[in-house]
């Protein structure tokens, strides 16, 4: 028997919006083991709720189980926030919670996607653009966007959710408003607490901005339009009472029992004939459901939302759970942030009674809830009941209730996390992870090495791949690459390190032809083991069929974490390989793509960066940079090689000293991913760089020790190519990497008159 159900009121509290009950007090914080996984649950989307179950997951781990966390954002916006930071009172940053660190604490995996149908039967989630993903308890927590089938024309809207492409719809109508004379209008359908609340909350942000521009004469006209007799109808009669007061101080026009029927560019248009004018139409009608719940088998109500129980477990498959607007209740709650906050303790302890099999947890919703309705400027209408209560002060209660709930997920605190010694043995992954030039060297050195007549690079030459030649007057090209894991997603490892993989083989000049792969799992149960390496498999083969490569055999262990080990084999012509040495007097050298990829692996680890920012570099590392190479090749390139694990200025070095010419590198030139001067900023390095930094030494003049920056000495995970080109290409050939997708190419440097081998920096050029 699983523990009683809580009462309808334990852990209740009387606080206002952001409050959740501590259902966990009774839970023994456990030591969390190297014991297998056993089961999987998913969680789709990042809504309140399931930030909640995040955090509460963090905090009373549970072993064997992993959290898999499925979204297509980045980062939640906090319900509570959101019309502050649209009167300008709040930054981005302020109210969104950043999906990537918390999950990196609470070791939740993310998978940035969109979700787009479920195999209840069968336990599958299915994403756009990713293998599909199997589940022991699937939860749902995607909220909902406004009602639109019913308007014609409905691409001439802007949905207030999500609120990130509202916000950046906003931004552009701002340049407009400033940099013309006419006037403005806006037209907000929907007379909820939503559309009041942005009503008096643009008109707000359109004032100051105007007002701080006394250069524009034009106005700014808004009109709210309801198909509601009278507005805020969830609401009672003195807080509507009090809102029209204030539209009307405001001169904000109200249109009730007016049914939108047809926008235009602009103009809107209802049941009634009314015509409104429009430069901005925004909608905040009701809630409606994603299409892809009605492929699923689930029971939906008559809106196509997800029905529940009193323990938000779903009435017709007892292994999937809902919360917030994507679902509905037994007792028909609203659909607002309050419940979707108060629900997340709640779901988080059913679903870990769920998973041992225990009863679930009771939700029992408050009867009534507190409501702080923002008026634009920094004051607060409070609704509870048939109270009604307007002041500052009320806004002061609120921002400090809001400011409280943000800091529990961006400011989420783990056990040891300020531990200098744990810090220290945090071992990167990628490139990072790699054995120091200053080792290898030495080790390599004492190798006694044999070499067979068709031998043509092998240990004696610093080149990124072996080659030997065959009969057929080819030579055969090889490579082979080992990852720890940087990032809990075996997909994403695997299309990256098979990438990193073969671009060694591509900076040869040679054609990738057959791949084996090296996968070690952690330990799990056979189910999971199975997830696991048919994600790692999906991310290794789709990579290598675009790139016409046959994956011919491999071979799979078990171990503490996740690696993948990758052999490529391919074939060249003798007389179009490329290599390190070759660079000619006069040379530019073009890089393809930017560096930082080291320290930024190294923020993510420590989760001090934003998963936005991180996808940003995994757009570019999920490249070959086959395609780099067609460009170069006709180029007439004298010599080139990838940028991976020993740093721009590792890999610069072997250059020069293998090609016997003098580098001067342009350091203001060089191209950085988003992100890598702010985590820099905050000593986070990647722990190859020392050692970069030690073995570089070497190829700088000693009047240039002192001008080389942190920048040349990170390892880069799937980076790009460092080629040298003869100057008088050199424009062209970076136009025609930016068309093809290197859009960061640029030349970062010269071969110049100088002492042999070595590389002088240049600040200014």
């Amino acid at each position: 028997m699983g523990r009683p159900d809580f009462k309808p009121g334990e852990g209740r509290t009387t606080s206002l919006v952001g409050s959740t009950p501590t259902l966990f007090r009774h839970h023994k914080k456990q030591e969390l083991k190297n014991t297998p996984f056993k089961k999987t649950i998913v969680l789709v989307g990042g809504g309140h709720a399931h930030v909640e179950v995040i955090r509460q997951f963090a905090m009373f781990p549970i072993n064997g189980i992993k959290l898999i966390l499925i979204s297509d954002e980045t980062e939640t916006p906090y319900s509570g926030m959101v019309p502050g930071l649209i009167a300008g009172h709040y930054n981005h940053n302020q109210c969104h919670i950043s999906l990537g660190p918390l999950c990196t604490k609470a070791g939740v995996r993310l998978h940035k996607a969109k979700v787009v149908n479920v195999d209840v039967e069968k336990k599958i989630v299915y994403c756009e653009g990713r293998p599909e993903l199997s589940y022991d308890l699937l939860s749902i927590n995607i909220g909902s966007k406004p009602y639109l089938s019913h308007i014609s024309g409905a691409e001439f809207t802007i949905p207030a959710k999500p609120i990130s492409t509202f916000i950046s719809q906003w931004s552009l109508l701002e340049k407009r408003l400033l940099s013309r004379q006419e006037n403005l209008n806006l037209v907000v359908i929907g007379g909820g607490a939503a559309g009041v609340e942005i009503s008096l909350c643009l008109h707000h942000r359109v004032s100051n901005m105007l007002s701080k521009d006394t250069t524009h004469g034009n106005k700014t006209s808004i009109c709210l339009v309801t198909d509601r007799k009278r507005l805020l109808e969830n609401h009672s009669r003195a807080v509507t009472k009090k809102f029209v007061r204030l539209l009307e101080k405001n001169h904000i026009r109200v249109e009730p029992d007016q049914l939108v029927t047809q926008v235009t560019k602009n103009t809107v248009e209802t049941n009634t004939g009314l015509v409104l004018t429009s430069d901005f139409s925004v909608v905040a009608t009701h809630a409606s459901a994603p299409d892809w719940l009605s492929k699923t088998e689930l029971s939906l109500d008559c809106k196509g939302f997800i029905k529940v129980d009193h323990y938000l477990k779903s009435v017709s498959h007892p292994d999937i759970f809902a919360a917030g607007d994507i679902a509905t209740h037994e007792r028909n709650l609203p659909k607002n942030g309050v419940h979707a906050v108060r629900q997340g303790a709640y779901l988080a302890e059913s679903l870990k009674r769920a998973i041992s099999g225990e009863l679930p947890a009771r939700y029992a919703p408050q009867k009534r809830t507190l409501a702080l309705i923002s008026t634009g400027n920094k004051s607060a209408i409070a609704s509870y009941g048939s109270f009604a209560l307007q002041g500052d002060w009320l806004w002061r209660v609120k921002n400090w209730i809001d400011i409280r709930w943000m800091k529990k997920y961006n400011n989420l605190s783990m056990p040891g996390e300020n531990n200098d010694e744990a810090d220290e043995a945090m071992r990167c992954g990628g490139c990072g992870s790699k054995v120091s030039g200053v080792i290898l060297d030495s080790v390599i050195a004492e190798v006694d090495r044999h070499n067979p007549d068709n031998l043509i690079i092998g240990l004696d030459t610093p080149d990124d791949s072996a080659v030997f030649s065959i009969p057929n007057g080819n030579v055969i090209v090889k490579t082979v690459d080992q990852f720890r894991s940087f990032i809990d997603d075996p997909y994403l490892l695997g299309v990256i390190s098979t990438n990193h993989a073969l671009n060694d083989i591509y900076a040869m000049g040679a054609k990738p032809i057959v791949a084996m792969a090296l996968v070690t799992l952690p330990y799990a149960d056979n189910r999971v083991i199975k997830n696991e390496i048919s994600q790692v498999l999906s991310g290794i083969n789709e990579t290598l069929k675009k790139c016409g490569v046959a994956l011919v055999g491999g071979h799979t262990g078990e171990g503490p974490e996740l690696s993948i080990g990758m052999s490529i084999t391919g074939f060249a012509k003798p007389d179009e390989l490329l290599r390190k040495s070759g660079l000619r007097l006069g040379d530019a050298l073009v890089l393809t793509r930017p560096l930082g990829s080291g320290t930024l692996l190294a923020a993510h680890m420590r989760a001090k960066i934003d998963f936005g920012t991180l996808s940003k570099m995994f757009t570019s590392m999920m490249r070959t940079n086959e395609k780099s190479l067609n460009i170069l090749n006709p180029q007439n390139v004298s010599a080139c090689t990838d940028v991976t694990g020993f740093g721009l200025l590792g890999h610069l070095g072997e250059m020069a000293t293998s090609s016997k010419v003098h580098i001067k590198l342009l350091a203001k030139s060089l191209p950085l991913y988003d992100g890598v001067l702010e985590a820099f900023a905050q000593n986070i390095f990647s722990t190859l760089h020392a050692e970069n930094k030690s073995y570089s030494a070497k190829y700088l003049n000693e009047t240039n020790r002192n001008a080389a920056t942190d920048i040349m000495f990170d390892p880069q995970t799937s980076g790009g190519f460092l080629a040298g080109v003869e100057s008088n290409k050199a424009e062209t050939t970076i136009q025609l990497l930016k068309e093809s997708g290197d859009t960061f190419a640029t030349v970062i440097g010269y071969v110049i008159p100088g002492e042999e081998g070595k590389i002088s920096i240049a600040q200014v050029e």
